[in-house]
């Protein structure tokens, strides 16, 4: 790309003092001139995403997505002015929304419902009771692992929508995502059929 100011590769260059509007090398370098203003805004998110990546994932990452807007924004008004930033800003993303998607899958399996034993019991009807604190530790548990759930649909999600966009970029992580995919596809289904039988055998 050229900068703000230059002249465009095989164009003439521009000769010193006032140029008319309709010339093509003047309205590219005045397009030009906006579209960066739209990189620098994207560039400083990505700047306050590396900041914060260590302590606060989640904010990097909604700092980085909303840095996107901004560079595809500038690749609307001249054709791929942004990509190359916004492709840095999803090389970013996608090892985070991975590792973010681990961390929560680590804690589900942690409250996962069917690891544990709350001293279910079925009566003649089928109704289903609890023995001691049974019931207390799987509304405990449902409540945690529902979440944690949700917190990896929402990375699964982003994950595709990334991979979609630039599956080049996301080919080295391939293996993780085809991993976080088998959990997505078999386990939370598998979860929420057991939970879904406790909760109708339970009214």
């Amino acid at each position: 790309a050229v900068a703000p100011g230059q002249a465009d590769p095989g164009m003439e260059p521009l000769a010193a003092g006032r140029l008319p509007l309709w010339d093509e090398r003047v309205m590219l370098i005045a397009l030009r001139g906006v579209a960066q203003r739209d990189i620098d805004k994207g560039k400083k998110n990505v700047q306050d995403g590396d900041a914060c990546a260590t302590l606060d994932k989640e904010k990097a990452l909604h700092l980085y997505d909303s840095s996107e807007d901004f560079f595809q924004h500038a690749s609307d008004i001249v054709p791929d002015f942004g990509r190359q930033y916004l492709v840095e800003a999803v090389r970013k993303q996608i090892p985070m929304l991975i590792g973010l998607a681990n961390d929560n899958v680590t804690k589900a399996n942690a409250s996962n419902p069917l690891d544990h034993d709350y001293g279910l019991q079925r009566g003649p009807t089928g109704k289903i009771t609890f023995t001691g604190d049974g019931l207390g530790r799987y509304q405990s548990d449902k409540r945690d692992w529902n979440a944690y759930a949700g917190k990896i649909e929402e990375c699964y999600k982003q994950i595709n929508k990334l991979n979609e966009r630039f599956p080049a970029e996301f080919a080295q992580h391939k293996k993780a995502c085809d991993q976080l995919q088998v959990y997505y596809q078999k386990k939370l289904p598998e979860v929420r059929a057991f939970l879904d039988e406790v909760e109708k055998k339970l009214k």
